[in-house]
């Protein structure tokens, strides 16, 4: 009978570790010998450290990012992980999201029409859409970088939401646009007080001309100051 035991560790001679498998098979004969062989598996253990190590700075990335973040099989378009920021946008359970087909919610596409496996499009910093539980179309500025996870390819897709960018877009055009039209009506308004305001202007700038020529009489300096003033105020008005 064969047993083996796992997780052990010997000390060599130069005092460095070496991680081994050791077996042990008993052999029926007359010595009732037992046979005991180790096998050196430093390197398969260092392989796997390292693949814990990627595994949990991939899970810590996913965690603690502030952008929503989707990792996708690259064969197959299906949604393996998905971090709690690209969760709350899309608006479902994880459970709902992983395992289905990434167009299902990011990026809808035709089967066959992915614009990077199929069409082979570079996609940095591009604005794409989701769509949501409620159906609703929400933009988002979105980067794909492609990785190979245990000699997998995958993609991982990183996105920012712009609704928020996009409402006060949106908010600040509108202001814009109101701003335009009064600054339009304050014009035509003081276009048309221009014109009514002249007219009269024009008859009191004439009769204080007649006033000046003495067509009635002579002024005395008193009035002869008023008139002035009268003309002087008169010609600031139809400046304006």
């Amino acid at each position: 009978m064969r047993r083996r035991s796992k997780g052990q560790t010997v000390r060599q001679s130069d005092n460095s570790i070496l991680d081994v498998e050791v077996s042990s098979l008993a052999i029926r004969d007359q010595r009732k010998t037992l046979l005991i062989i180790v096998r050196d598996i430093t390197l398969r253990k260092v392989s796997e450290r390292l693949v814990q190590k990627e595994r949990e700075i991939l899970s810590a990335l996913l965690e603690k990012s502030l952008c929503g973040i989707l990792l996708i099989e690259a064969s197959g378009h299906k949604i393996v992980d998905v971090n709690p920021i690209a969760i709350k946008t899309i608006g479902r359970s994880k459970e709902e999201i992983v395992g289905n087909i990434c167009r299902q919610f990011i990026c809808p596409a035709e089967v066959g029409k992915c614009p990077i496996s199929d069409l082979g499009l570079n996609v940095d910093k591009s604005e794409k859409m989701i769509i949501n539980a409620q159906k609703e179309i929400i933009s988002i500025l979105k980067s794909v970088v492609p990785v190979t996870i245990e000699d997998k390819d995958y993609f991982v897709e990183c996105f920012i939401d712009l609704s928020e960018r996009k409402r006060t877009e949106e908010n600040l055009l509108r202001a814009k646009l109101e701003a335009e039209a009064a600054n339009r009506t304050k014009s035509e308004f003081l276009t048309n007080m221009s014109h009514e305001l002249r007219t009269p202007l024009n008859s009191i700038i004439g009769f204080s001309d007649i006033l000046l020529e003495k067509v009635f009489g002579d002024l005395n300096g008193k009035q002869l100051k008023y008139v002035n003033n009268i003309l002087s105020a008169e010609n600031i008005s139809l400046d304006l």
